[in-house]
């Protein structure tokens, strides 16, 4: 969770512009204070947010985009999660109905809520995140 730790109204910026950020270490349980300059922040928004992919499971794919459309056609086939990293947030949302059930799987020995591979929901447009602690994957 990043939080910006205090607010001034802005008139303007310039990309040499700082703010103090506050971001939440989930083992230490406190706030870690960095500061960003306004032009690396859009651009950490801009290839956060805006990067997709449509994927069809079926053909085993690895995905590493902050949001995967997924159908699943044919035999169930696995979506393949990049390799663990703190603070990674993937969304996986189902696009197509086919009834054909889709997984993710993990990769270099991570484990996704204690096992190799996930089952992702079959009904149409589910939503599931999978959210990286820097070893492991959880998907809720």
């Amino acid at each position: 969770m990043v939080k910006i730790s205090a607010y001034t109204p802005i008139t303007s910026l310039e990309a040499a512009d700082l703010f103090d950020l506050s971001e939440y270490d989930a083992s230490a349980t406190t706030y870690a204070t960095r500061s960003i300059s306004y032009a690396n922040l859009l651009t950490n928004i801009e290839t956060g947010i805006h990067t997709t992919e449509t994927v069809n499971s079926f053909d085993d794919p690895a995905v590493s985009k902050r949001m995967v459309f997924y159908s699943a056609s044919g035999a169930a086939g696995t979506m393949n999660l990049p390799a663990a990293s703190a603070g990674k947030i993937i969304t996986f949302i189902r696009v197509a109905n086919g009834g054909t059930s889709a997984n993710v799987g993990a990769t270099g020995g991570a484990t996704i809520n204690g096992a190799a591979t996930f089952a992702t929901n079959t009904t149409l447009y589910a939503i599931q995140t999978a959210y990286c602690d820097g070893t492991n994957w959880f998907i809720a």
